[in-house]
């Protein structure tokens, strides 16, 4: 029966505002649908449900954008029950606060209850008064990793008796770590991780392992030095393929760039046992080797694709003249040649590529090192005549959260993560640094696995072998603003699992990345864009300085089928929605390989029926300092990708400021707006 008058502490109510945020999980928006109901029920009147879900239409609710959510006159912080100009906002963090609002609520319209009385008793998620747990460190051997299982012991007694805040908070200096730190902890509303610095110092927590500088030694008639490793109780040496010097991780020694002439022997049947042969190379790329000690590592460039392989010799008797140059067969250890015939994209060429020779102790120059773990010697060509600090990185991965809710990281540095893959074997990327369709390595100086509500800010990454941030598997709720992304191997945040279908568990929701700064990226593993996340509802990127980087500097999405989605599916399997990607700044991208963009975006999100752009990039700047080739694209719209908009944006010197990819096998770009 409806209420001739609703009143609320004794103010007329005109109407209800639910805000229902599925970013915090179905079952709060379940609860919301439920309980609107109820309170239907006992008012006559619909309450209104503020999200983004398309069920909604069919209770009769209310819906409206994603930009009002941010408009609320509230902070979304946490739970929330409040009048403004004679309408109820009710917001709740979990479905348990969400029941309790609506049982409060439902008794307040026929009391003088006011929202703050409402408030009281309600069994809170987010609002408990929590129990703060300061643990604070001075740097010390082991002493960072110490504390942070401490922290973990506090958060999983936590619980809603007992919620608890730990704050993990580290002085100035330098904190050596020698094995990664596991933090894997239900998620829980009733314990919060803080790891910050102290206000004012610069804590650098790093993996290097150090090096004695006396142990180097000057090879007769050369300019550069020798490391002799002793071997490890298993009578092997140890592996590693990332060094530092002074804290800088320095560029491994490669040759001069040569062009590959020569396709696959059968490029229409990869899987000929011709093609396991070898690669025909520039005879002058060999002979720049005074001494070649194989194996020795060989890079090309193949369109998107790239692969490091391991030459194991050179067939002389094997030439061929090609454009007025003599080729070579260079021998290609016979699985990983294998592995690159059959999975380099089937319409890719391998002739015309760039390709190089690497760590090899012929091709040293200054500021450059070569390693050969067979023997454990260690090649160093120092820029200066005296080493400063010497360290190896075997270590690819700081710190990794597994499972956990409510985390934040502050003013801290991250360097010294290394990865060991070059070293043992073969490394073939497809694209976004998938390695050979078997997924993007799960490193980084910060790994997040099934994690939620976490926050980075005021962070440096620098000299890192790995990613500095990855994640995988579902990632709900992430702040990554104010840190600073320098000379790093992989990508400087890369977010998401690389999959062919949705998939609930791989879903990663309500995603901010801004006003960070992200230089030098993927020299050592060019298919990395500076930032990538793969299928994702609801992310802002905004307000980002990116520069240099080897392949795309911002890209998004991988789906690219379009058939499997029906009408019900819209709201439930996306790629991409309600995105904005905005107000970045991106100089001097894709310097190493081709076919990417400034702004990649790629992957179906609801079939032709559906027309609506919900994603938007708008008013960036991109520019080239020079042109490269004719791969420089400014904004890409790629993959069947659609639902997207394209405005108030500016390229500079690049040879297609906006390319969209018309047909990709068999599946279109459609329902895109460009203005």
């Amino acid at each position: 029966m409806k209420m001739k008058s609703m009143t609320l502490g004794g103010v007329p109510l005109e109407k209800f505002i639910i805000v229902a945020d599925r970013t915090l999980g179905w079952n709060l928006w379940d609860k919301a649908s439920l309980l609107a109901e109820r309170l239907h029920g006992l008012t006559g009147v619909w309450p209104e449900i503020i999200s983004d879900e398309v069920e909604a239409a069919e209770h009769e609710i209310h819906l409206v954008s994603p930009v009002t959510l941010r408009d609320l006159p509230f902070d979304k912080k946490e739970a929330y029950c409040g009048m403004h100009d004679g309408t109820l906002y009710l917001y709740a963090t979990t479905s348990a606060e969400m029941e309790a609002l609506f049982e409060k609520v439902s008794v307040a319209c026929f009391s003088e209850d006011s929202p703050t009385e409402i408030m009281e008793g309600i069994p809170r998620g987010l609002l408990f008064t929590y129990t703060e747990k300061l643990i604070s460190i001075k740097h010390g051997e082991g002493v960072f990793a110490a504390a942070m299982r401490r922290a973990a012991e506090i958060m999983k007694a936590a619980d809603d008796n007992r919620p608890v805040s730990v704050v993990v908070e580290l002085a100035d200096g330098k904190y050596e770590m020698d094995e990664t730190i596991l933090l894997d902890i239900p998620k829980s509303a009733f314990a919060k991780l803080t790891v910050r610095g102290v206000h004012g110092a610069n804590p650098v927590i790093q993996g290097c392992t150090s090096l004695e500088l006396s142990n180097f030694k000057k090879v007769e008639n050369k300019e550069y030095y020798l490391y002799q490793f002793e071997k490890n109780e298993d009578g092997t040496y140890p592996v590693f393929h990332d060094f530092y010097d002074n804290g800088r991780h320095i560029p491994i020694a490669t040759g001069s760039r040569y062009i590959t002439k020569v396709n696959f022997d059968n490029a229409e049947n990869r899987r000929d046992e011709a093609n396991n042969r070898g690669i025909y190379v520039d005879r002058r790329a060999v002979e720049e080797m005074e001494e070649i000690a194989f194996p020795t590592e060989f890079t090309i460039f193949v369109e998107w694709e790239y692969a490091t392989l391991h030459a194991v010799g050179v067939d002389y008797s094997d030439t061929k003249i090609v454009d007025d140059v003599e080729v070579v067969r260079l021998k290609i250890a016979e699985e990983e040649m294998v592995d690159f015939a059959r999975g380099t994209h089937h319409f890719l060429s391998i002739a015309n590529r760039v390709s190089y020779f690497g760590n090899n102790r012929s091709l040293l120059k200054p500021g450059t090192w070569a390693y050969d773990a067979t023997v454990g010697q260690l090649y160093y060509y120092p820029e200066k005549e005296e080493m400063m600090a010497t360290a190896y990185a075997a270590l690819p991965t700081l710190i990794s959260l597994k499972g956990v809710q409510n985390a934040a990281f502050e003013n801290l540095t991250f360097t010294g993560t290394g990865c060991v893959r070059l070293a043992t074997r073969s490394y073939r990327s497809t694209l976004m640094n998938d390695e050979g369709n078997r997924g993007i390595l799960p490193l980084g100086a910060i790994m997040l696995d099934d994690c939620a509500n976490i926050k980075v800010q005021n962070c440096t990454f620098t000299e890192l072998g790995t990613n500095g941030i990855r994640s995988q598997n579902a990632l709900i709720g992430v702040s990554i603003s104010d840190c600073h992304f320098e000379n790093i191997g992989m990508s400087a945040i890369s977010i998401g699992n690389r999959t062919a279908r949705w998939q609930e568990d791989d879903c990663n929701y309500n995603l901010v990345i801004q006003n960070n700064v992200i230089q030098n990226i993927a020299m050592e593993f060019p298919g990395s864009p500076a930032v990538y996340i793969s299928h994702v509802d609801k992310a802002q990127i905004m307000h980002n300085f990116i520069s240099n980087t080897a392949y795309s500097a911002i890209a998004m999405g991988w789906l690219v089928e379009r058939d499997w989605y029906t009408e019900g599916d819209y709201g439930k399997k996306v790629n991409a929605r309600y995105v904005e990607i905005a107000y970045n700044h991106i100089v001097d991208y894709m310097l190493l390989l081709c076919d990417g963009a400034a702004v990649y975006v790629g992957g179906a999100n609801y079939t032709k029926e559906y027309p609506k752009t919900f994603n938007v990039i708008h008013d960036n700047y991109v520019e080239r300092t020079e042109l490269k080739n004719n791969s420089d694209r400014g904004y890409y719209i790629d993959m069947c990708a659609s639902n997207w908009e394209v405005r108030d944006c500016v390229a500079v010197n690049t040879f297609l400021p906006m390319w969209c990819q018309y047909q990709i096998a068999g599946d279109l770009v459609y329902n895109n707006r460009i203005d």
